[in-house]
């Protein structure tokens, strides 16, 4: 039964991070700059961390949550603002993409996936 699960999530997460590698590809062709290096990585890293620690304990979880809360309002309200850094978009969905993978391939893939998250997708 975990071997199902552990490939289930295993799937559904780099299925996730190729998707956000074509979005952010696509966004990319729309504003380049030179500063997007340091950008993705500051944004695989985080994301990186925050996808281990809601892989492995329940405060992890609520704080990927709340993060991604605090982003997504932030977004709406520098849109409604017409103050969106739209060369900033691409780059953090491209940080986005390899944080996760990245999480999974090693923790998926390369050794096995916590146990809290295989329960966690067991009872879904």
């Amino acid at each position: 039964m975990s071997n199902a699960v552990d490939d289930a999530i295993v799937r559904r997460d780099l299925l996730t991070s190729l998707v956000f590698v074509g979005v952010g590809w696509s966004v990319s062709t729309i504003a380049w700059s030179p500063d997007w290096v340091a950008i993705a990585a500051v944004v695989a890293a985080v994301s990186f961390l925050l996808g281990a620690a809601a892989d492995r304990s329940d405060a992890g979880l609520w704080v990927l949550l709340g993060t991604g809360t605090v982003v997504a309002i932030a977004l709406v309200l520098s849109t409604l603002t017409n103050s969106l850094p739209v060369a900033t978009i691409g780059p953090s969905i491209l940080g986005i993409a390899v944080g996760t993978g990245v999480n999974r391939l090693l923790f998926g893939v390369m050794n096995p996936v916590p146990g809290l998250r295989r329960r966690r997708e067991a009872t879904d």
